[in-house]
């Protein structure tokens, strides 16, 4: 059996089909192993890129809606109502046409609380931005009047005031403000 040789041209390099087969794959592979993995390796970098514009895509939206809730406490008239009575636990406080503005002034430290239960919303911003004035809420005896402010009622609002008071007391840092 004769086996026909073919060779390059211009060179010295003669083997048959089946060798010059064997030459191809082994030159496909030293081209398409080094691309796949320069490939892969910016799709995880793309990947990595992404993640990270979502990250702070998703911080800017915790922090405008964080800055909008604290927008909301000194322009809705019910909440403002309260806000400027409850520094010094002003006689006002204990009228009755206050009673449902408090309470609405509860919910809303209840509904950070949920917001910060559920990691959407920083801790330590909503500790720092809102935690003074339900502070002072618990502690003052004229906002008390007309609600039953119990922690079987109001358990989310007691929680935040708890953490917010840990909170300042012990782990402020403004530092922790900006992550």
């Amino acid at each position: 059996m004769v086996i026909v040789q073919y060779c390059m041209p211009y060179s010295s390099w003669c083997f048959a089909i089946t060798e010059w087969k064997d030459i191809a794959t082994i030159i496909a592979a030293i081209v398409a192993v080094p691309g796949a993995l320069i490939a892969a390796w910016k799709t995880f970098q793309e990947i990595k890129k992404g993640r990270i514009q979502r990250e702070k895509e998703q911080q800017l939206k915790r922090t405008e809606f964080t800055l909008a809730q604290h927008r909301r406490l000194f322009d809705d008239s019910t909440l403002y109502s309260v806000l400027c009575l409850i520094d010094s636990d002003d006689l006002k406080l204990k009228n009755q046409d206050m009673w449902d503005a408090k309470r609405k002034f509860l919910t809303f430290f209840e509904e950070i609380e949920l917001l910060v239960g559920s990691g959407d919303s920083n801790k330590n911003v909503a500790y720092y931005m809102f935690g003074y004035y339900a502070k002072c809420a618990l502690d003052g005896n004229n906002f008390k009047e007309g609600i039953n402010l119990k922690p079987e009622y109001w358990g989310l609002f007691f929680k935040f005031v708890a953490d917010a008071n840990e909170y300042l007391k012990a782990d402020f840092d403004p530092k922790k403000l900006l992550l």
